[in-house]
């Protein structure tokens, strides 16, 4: 039995074959995975499963908003979530994104523990993701 089959994974990209590389990644060290494509399906997620970590695209469009930066919305819904039921917050949050150099530097303020530029090393991901929860990588 694996360590880590306690960890619910949120994967959130319009972009369902970089969702799926991700998931995979954390579903070989026995993660749970939830998948999602946008923000409304994320927010989805969010109410009905507990959930330790958020992987999400940065650039991601919304269904209400084609020009939206998903990643940054979802960033202020999982603070009002933090401040208004810290026990139903995800410990980990990254951002993924295509344009790491123009990542404003609010994203850390605005709770983003990291930043990984697309083509994401998944392996590095893991790793930095249980070393957030305090976890032993295998």
């Amino acid at each position: 039995m694996s360590i880590y089959t306690d960890t619910t994974v949120l994967i959130v990209d319009d972009d369902v074959d970089y969702r799926d590389l991700i998931a995979a990644e954390f579903e070989m060290k026995g993660c749970k995975t939830l998948l999602a494509a946008n923000t409304n399906e994320a927010l989805g997620l969010l109410t009905l499963h507990q959930i330790q970590v958020v992987v999400c695209d940065y650039l991601m469009p919304d269904v209400n908003n084609p020009n939206s930066q998903g990643g940054v919305e979802l960033l202020t819904l999982l603070q009002e979530l933090k401040r208004t039921d810290p026990e139903r917050a995800p410990g980990v949050v990254c951002l993924i994104t295509g344009y790491g150099d123009l990542l404003p530097p609010m994203a850390y303020h605005k709770g983003a523990n990291g930043i990984f530029a697309k083509p994401v090393d998944r392996r590095a991901l893991v790793r930095y993701v249980f070393e957030q929860l305090a976890k032993p990588v295998t």
